[in-house]
């Protein structure tokens, strides 16, 4: 069962509010059915309330709601999965700790959730864990192929042998397939400047120049920087 803030979410709220005699319900995920557990009308408005208080920054209501979530669908790994998320991104060794806990609790609860394994990869990216990156993003995409977070991560970390050309044909794909364009190019810029890489360097500017114009002045101290390393971005 994977929560979200799509309309595919409300879509199947809705539908589920009508069958609380059931124990599963099919619901739509990206123009595809899948059937899965009954999930009860509050477990899905506290992890409502999670996600809003998530993406407005305010983490404690967020972890709260989150809480409640798990505590109304016991048999889910994804409100876990978030509040892991949620401790990996507001950062500290403490809450690091507990979101490798929370993330076990839920890969115990399914062993093949890949939203699990790439919120996984991320907490070890945040406090430099290379290989631990490496290890949870490749899980998280044979778990899930289409997933461009995990790719990108997984790309990012490389192989600890220096496969840089790999990544960099991952990171071109992804330019092309990725359901935010802007997460990739930005993930390519990235790549490319680590790596001195000015030819793609120069591509990933000019590309989010174009899809991500409100992100103009950063994007213009970056071409600042690769002018200087004896190029130019127009």
């Amino acid at each position: 069962m994977s929560f979200g803030r799509s309309p595919a979410f409300v879509v199947a709220l809705l539908a589920c509010l009508g069958c609380a005699h059931r124990s599963t319900v099919e619901r739509a995920y990206g123009g595809d059915v899948v059937e899965g557990h009954y999930v009860s009308p509050q477990a899905y408005a506290a992890f409502l309330r999670g996600a809003i208080a998530e993406a407005e920054g305010h983490a404690a209501d967020a972890l709260s709601a989150y809480g409640e979530a798990a505590d109304f669908d016991p048999a889910s790994p994804e409100p876990w999965t978030r509040m892991a998320q949620v401790r990996c991104s507001a950062g500290g060794r403490d809450g690091a700790a507990k979101a490798e806990s929370e993330l076990a609790h839920a890969l115990g609860l399914d062993p093949g959730y890949a939203r699990a394994w790439a919120v996984k990869a991320a907490c070890a990216a945040s406090r430099g864990d290379v290989a631990g990156q490496r290890a949870a993003a490749a899980r998280a995409v044979e778990l899930d192929p289409q997933g461009d977070g995990a790719s990108i991560l997984l790309a990012k970390a490389g192989d600890g042998g220096g496969a840089s050309m790999a990544s960099r044909q991952v990171l071109v794909a992804l330019t092309v397939t990725a359901a935010d364009p802007v997460a990739a190019w930005t993930a390519m810029a990235s790549w490319a400047e680590a790596h001195r890489d000015v030819a793609l360097w120069t591509r990933a500017l000019i590309e989010l120049a174009r899809v991500a114009p409100e992100r103009r002045d950063a994007i213009a101290r970056s071409a600042e920087e690769l002018a200087g390393a004896g190029q130019s971005a127009d």
